[in-house]
């Protein structure tokens, strides 16, 4: 991705995410693919969340530290946080113990029926980055070929929502 701008198609598991393309797409030259978070994050002025409903909020509690505060979180993934109970190590289970949580509770996740919007302020803290939701009838593939779509954007700042 960084050397051609292509998505590398020949690659084993890729094929699939490649044919949604339009053929010969090509990604714009700011794009670039990274292996660490922390070098996607580093100076990041905006961040977009594309991470499937039921790993967003781990997976951001994990990226917390390179997240930098007050930067927007746009989330345009779609549904309600359904996993009802998790694995969770020893230390969470101290930690969840020592703030009161019910033995029989522990492995309830704690985002169980939650919205994008407060899984991700539960994994960041609430008020540290505002969070942005994008929603409509849009794919990837037209977005692709810049085709019209129609999105929907909220945020409890009307000023970010604007921005974005």
């Amino acid at each position: 991705i960084n050397e051609e701008h292509r998505y590398p198609a020949e690659k084993p598991g890729v094929a699939k995410i490649a044919s949604q393309l339009p053929k010969g797409y090509m990604f714009p030259p700011n794009v670039r693919a990274v292996v660490e978070p922390s070098d996607a994050l580093a100076d990041a002025e905006h961040v977009v969340s594309a991470i499937p409903v039921q790993s967003t909020y781990s997976s951001l509690l994990a990226m917390k530290e390179w997240i930098p505060v007050g930067v927007p979180i746009t989330t345009v993934s779609k549904g309600i946080c359904s996993n009802k109970y998790t694995e969770v190590t020893a230390a969470e289970a101290n930690a969840r113990m020592a703030a009161g949580v019910p033995e029989s509770e522990l492995k309830r996740d704690p985002t169980y029926m939650m919205t994008m919007d407060e899984a991700i302020e539960l994994a960041l803290g609430e008020g540290r980055n505002p969070v942005v939701a994008l929603a409509g009838p849009s794919f990837a593939k037209q977005i692709c070929q810049m085709e019209a779509t129609a999105v929907t954007v909220a945020c409890k700042d009307e000023g970010v929502a604007r921005k974005v």
